[in-house]
């Protein structure tokens, strides 16, 4: 995976405000921060960001979570993940199980209603859980999943282009 990352940057460098974001989200997470946020604008490669830190994480041998509360949003990651040969798995109704898988693209509703409403499953063991539009993914649901994931040691990392 990080042979990967590293011939997509030959293809297709990244934008400053990008790598300055991955820079910046490195140091917080050396120095202990456990959650933050990242805001980019409408079409400021908020995905990039995502998929870059996402293989670093893969790279290293740990699990990644990735949410959305949309189907749209989430097929949209997933084929993005698929565009740059990151295998995963999607937790969501009406797809696979396919959770041997070291990256999960999960709906947060679904997630929610069964691991955490139901616990008919556990949420996925990751290291690093990401959500996206994370300005309309706050409390309810979302704080509840985000919850467990910091109570298992997870670095969250919330992305938004509306900050306010």
């Amino acid at each position: 995976m990080l042979l990967l990352s590293r011939a997509w940057n030959v293809l297709s460098p990244l934008w400053p405000h990008q790598a300055k974001a991955l820079a910046d989200i490195d140091s917080a997470h050396r120095d202990g921060c456990r959650r933050l946020c990242v805001t980019s604008p409408t079409g400021g490669g908020k995905s990039r960001i995502i998929t870059d830190l996402s293989v670093r994480f893969l790279g290293e041998g740990l699990k990644v979570a990735l949410y959305t509360n949309r189907l749209a949003l989430l097929e949209q990651l997933s084929s993005v993940l698929d565009e740059r040969g990151i295998q995963h798995g999607i937790r969501s109704s009406g797809y696979a199980d396919e959770r041997h898988h070291r990256m999960q693209v999960c709906s947060i509703q679904t997630e929610h209603s069964r691991g955490v409403r139901s616990e008919k499953r556990n949420l996925h063991r990751a290291q690093l859980a990401l959500i996206d539009e994370a300005h309309v993914n706050r409390g309810g649901m979302a704080d509840a999943i985000l919850a467990r994931h910091r109570e298992q040691g997870a670095f969250v990392v919330g992305f938004t282009a509306t900050p306010i």
